[in-house]
């Protein structure tokens, strides 16, 4: 199906469909301290660049083990602490940190090495502001709140990075993350985004932010909602075109939003199967009972344990009245702490 004869849903519903996944599963608490508008001091820029920094080409996973590291080696996550230290402290520390690591990669050392250290720039950065309010004059123009900023202040914080060598691994893509994070009305420009554009009519990223603020559609919340449903549902970028078209154009999976396509228990069983090649039994007394296609695109990682992947996957479909077995090649029914490969090895 080409580009031009594809008939694309509104971006409302594409909306609407991200946020009605993302709010039933998680704590809606941490969305809106994600994207709040935020007043535009030194301490809350600083909270959104080291994170920034710190996740940037690693896994979030990777960086999450290394900041709880850095937490028990005592470091300061306030920048006024930190902007104290200097050439001898950060060494000392960057030791300490590394012998606390397990056997520690070589290259993942260098790499987070230079990460503390430009965090530490930063945060000696910060230092040179004699205090908020000349932050917020020389580096946003005098904008007090996050919901202020424009385009203008990215370009701002590329001169700032540009004319004086601060700022160091802040990225485009990180400014408008970090910008998004103060409650600026942005997409980040990652590959969730551009793959995510490029579904979409081939758009860009800036025209994509564009139609969503046509349609009243704040950027940051998108941006989260597609972060958060593409981390759980499709994992891994290159599936998304294929997951769009089948959720969007080609109804093969359906939603409550945007397909009213339902599927029996036995339909659906048949669906786990040639996906995940795993034989599940739904145990329901209504024999005429119709639920929501499954509508994953990807196999489930094969170290994952049959309870895991039942409580990610499978139980959001059929709800808490019913329950589901999962049958192995031997016709018994497999414990939830099998792991997935042994399942799908007894076929």
């Amino acid at each position: 199906m080409s580009h031009k004869s594809r008939k694309l849903p509104a971006l409302t519903v594409v909306f609407k469909f991200l946020q009605k996944f993302v709010t039933e599963r998680e704590h809606t608490e941490w969305l809106e301290t994600v994207i709040e508008s935020k007043e535009l001091t030194r301490n809350a820029f600083f909270h959104e660049a080291y994170r920034a920094i710190l996740v940037s080409g690693v896994s979030f996973t990777v960086s999450l083990t290394v900041e709880k590291k850095a937490v028990q080696t005592l470091f300061p996550f306030e920048w006024e602490q930190l902007a104290e230290w200097r050439e001898r402290e950060f060494n000392s520390w960057c030791k300490k940190m590394a012998r606390s690591l397990q056997q520690p990669r070589s290259d993942l050392v260098g790499k987070f090495r230079l990460k503390w250290r430009s965090i530490w720039d930063l945060a000696l950065w910060l230092a040179d502001f004699e205090n908020d309010q000349k932050f917020q004059s020389e580096v946003f123009g005098d904008k007090n709140y996050g919901d202020q900023l424009t385009e203008d202040d990215i370009e701002r914080l590329t001169l700032i990075k540009q004319e004086t060598n601060r700022l160091q691994l802040i990225g485009p893509a990180n400014r408008y993350y970090i910008l998004r994070n103060l409650g600026g009305n942005f997409l980040k420009p990652d590959t969730w985004v551009k793959k995510f554009g490029n579904w979409y009519a081939r758009t860009s990223v800036s025209e994509l932010a564009k139609l969503l603020r046509d349609e009243g559609i704040h950027c940051g919340r998108f941006d989260v909602y597609l972060w958060k449903y593409c981390q759980s549902e499709i994992r891994e970028s290159k599936h998304l075109i294929t997951h769009f078209d089948n959720l969007f154009l080609h109804h093969r999976y359906g939603s409550h939003v945007v397909n009213e396509r339902m599927v029996s228990l036995k339909e659906f069983e048949e669906q786990v199967w040639e996906l995940e090649g795993i034989r599940i039994v739904v145990r329901d007394d209504e024999s005429t009972l119709r639920i929501e296609p499954y509508a994953c695109v990807s196999k489930a990682n094969h170290k994952w344990t049959l309870t895991k992947w039942l409580n990610l996957r499978v139980n959001r479909y059929i709800g808490v009245d019913r329950s589901v077995v999962v049958v192995s090649g031997d016709g018994n029914l497999s414990h939830g702490n099998t792991r997935l490969q042994t399942v799908r090895d007894s076929y």
